[in-house]
């Protein structure tokens, strides 16, 4: 595993911190990712289209061996 690789995770429908925690615990189980670091969770305003929920989010900070088109799938 020698590529890094930072991924904003965010969510403002339903229960947004359980699913952000599942959304962590999903790229742990990937045999090919190590989760490495994890922020804490930011509450933030939409921006753009504002008639939303707030939203939570987070980034986390992995090591693969996959490269960009095959972390993204």
């Amino acid at each position: 595993m020698n590529n890094i690789a930072y991924i904003a995770l965010g969510s403002n429908i339903g229960d947004r911190e359980t699913y952000l925690r599942q959304a962590v615990a999903s790229l742990h189980q990937h045999a090919a990712v190590t989760v490495t670091k994890v922020s804490s969770i930011y509450e933030t305003d939409p921006v753009g289209y504002e008639d939303q929920a707030q939203f939570l989010n987070m980034a986390v900070e992995i090591k693969t061996s996959l490269n960009p088109f095959e972390l993204l799938e």
